[in-house]
């Protein structure tokens, strides 16, 4: 299983954390954790995620194949809904050996 659930009771500043353990660690994939609320909370966090069809890359290795998935963020709860959302619930995501997340925020400016 690759859930956590680390209940920080002891501590009144903290939230209950969910921890997403990679199934190996021969790769380096980080374990990350991600906070309860925002994974119990969909409804204010989720964003709708565009996925491509599976692709072999140029110059890639018999068995790579890649998967891009796409969403709108503005915040980074919408990032950390994202990102948990497809490492928990996309199975081939959970298991990919080498895992790639970028975002980036852009602030318009007001035009006076």
């Amino acid at each position: 299983e690759n859930v956590v659930l680390v209940d920080a009771a002891n501590d009144n500043n903290s939230k209950d954390i969910v921890t997403f353990i990679p199934p190996t660690t021969r790769y380096h994939q980080p374990i990350r954790h991600f906070p309860a609320h925002i994974i119990a909370n969909p409804t204010l966090y989720s964003r709708p995620i565009t996925h491509t069809p599976p692709f072999h890359p140029p110059k890639s290795g018999p068995s790579e194949i890649m998967i891009a998935h796409v969403c709108n963020v503005t915040c980074m709860e919408h990032v950390q809904w994202a990102l948990s959302e497809l490492l928990f619930n996309d199975k081939k995501v959970g298991k990919a050996t080498h895992n790639m997340f970028a975002y980036r925020f852009f602030y318009r400016q007001q035009r006076q």
